[in-house]
């Protein structure tokens, strides 16, 4: 029993070894077909980096954008009470002072309408309209920064019904419809690169058929021999994983520099996009993602190319 087992074992250890030998012997001869006709090859990558470029462009960008957001929203939560034009500023500055003990509120100021029209007219430059300006038509406003981000509309509700506010208004409102925006952005980008995959994977497909057509005599032979599909699969499949990572390295290449250059143009406007935080993930997911591809491509091809091949 003893000696069966060691036989069993050792047999299993030479077929491991032969298998791992195939694997080598398959992506050696993938490399060297791939070499031989170079031009070929470079325009199949070119074709998946091409195709994989503004996509992966637009995510990283949009991604950026959505980091940026989480931001500006701490920024932007603020509240904006209007007071009633009844409320003289005596009134204002006691709900000031309510408001400052309330816990739900960091800090609150009173912005009164003398002081919003001058800070309106050093805004917009119209310093000289205000001595002709008699009566003033801006409310009082009282800015509230929320101790918390979570329940600001139910904070914003609560202070819109106190009786000396007209309405409130929060300014990140508007950071949310953009959110919005970035979420629907991304989502199409998504449904582009699922119907782009099939093409991808037509793209690759076609060059494996091709070379399963040149090597036809090859493949009869090692059939005549009892050779399997998978056996005779093997290097195409190879073939396919490196036209993959090829294509998508050079995606990879092309999106960096097209990020780049929107780097710069955000940074001459005062934007700093952050892009560069975002390769890492785009590598770690992208590069998988074309060698599955190719993989995938050239497995669908060969399994039907290979069917049509009979020996003679």
């Amino acid at each position: 029993m003893d000696a069966r087992q060691a036989q069993r074992g050792h047999s299993g250890s030479v077929r491991l070894g032969a298998w791992l030998t195939h694997h080598g012997e398959s992506l050696r001869d993938a490399l060297r077909r791939l070499a031989r006709r170079p031009l070929g090859s470079l325009l199949s990558m070119l074709v998946i980096a091409a195709s994989l470029t503004i996509p992966m462009t637009l995510l990283a960008t949009l991604h950026s954008a959505r980091i940026g957001l989480a931001g500006w929203s701490n920024e932007a939560a603020l509240l904006q009470l209007y007071l009633k034009p009844s409320v003289d500023e005596a009134e204002g500055r006691a709900l000031l002072t309510r408001l400052k003990n309330d816990p739900a509120i960091a800090d609150a100021r009173l912005i009164t309408p003398e002081k919003g029209l001058e800070q309106l007219a050093q805004t917009h430059a119209i310093d000289g309209l205000l001595s002709e300006i008699k009566n003033n038509p801006l409310p009082a406003v009282i800015e509230i920064h929320p101790a918390d981000m979570k329940g600001l509309d139910a904070l914003r509700d609560h202070l819109a019904a106190l009786p000396e506010v007209e309405t409130a208004r929060m300014d990140s409102e508007a950071v949310e419809r953009l959110r919005g925006l970035i979420s629907a952005g991304e989502q199409l980008t998504m449904i582009f690169l699922a119907i782009l995959a099939p093409a991808l994977a037509i793209t690759m497909g076609n060059t494996i058929r091709l070379e399963l057509e040149r090597r036809a005599h090859e493949v009869r032979l090692l059939q005549l021999i009892g050779a399997t599909h998978a056996f005779i699969r093997r290097p195409l499949l190879y073939s396919g994983a490196v036209l993959g990572l090829g294509g998508t390295l050079l995606s990879l290449l092309l999106s960096m520099l097209a990020m780049r250059m929107l780097v710069e143009a955000a940074a001459r406007h005062g934007w700093d996009m952050g892009i560069q935080d975002t390769l890492p993930n785009m590598l770690l997911l992208l590069i998988p993602v074309g060698v599955i591809l190719g993989i995938t491509a050239a497995w669908l091809a060969s399994a039907l190319q290979i069917r049509r091949i009979r020996p003679t």
